[in-house]
């Protein structure tokens, strides 16, 4: 496997990891929404940099990082989604809309 490819991938798993820790520690529905968010900011950013990999990565290679990136992608997005949506009938109860 390409060492840069490696390098890269362990550039966004620990943050990456970090995040789920943070996801499973934090106590309010509006921290966890929030970390939702930033990992799905890291993930995007890692698809984009595995997909826009500017050398020789072989068909496997980009495959791998494509689809390591991709599987936190889609992780951080459903976990926005189901947390936001625990979060959001709090947020608009308190009268924060207005």
């Amino acid at each position: 496997m390409n060492q840069q490819l490696v390098a890269a991938s362990q550039m966004f798993l620990i943050p990456i990891s970090i995040l789920f820790v943070a996801l499973g520690v934090a106590r309010t529905e509006a921290l966890k929404t929030l970390v939702s968010a930033v990992g799905v900011g890291v993930s995007v950013i890692w698809v984009c940099r595995v997909a826009r990999w500017a050398g020789f990565l072989s068909v496997g290679d980009k495959y791998v990082g494509l689809g390591l990136a991709i599987i936190c992608l889609v992780a951080t997005i459903i976990s926005l989604v189901v947390h936001g949506s625990l979060w959001w009938p709090e947020f608009k109860r308190h009268g924060l809309l207005q």
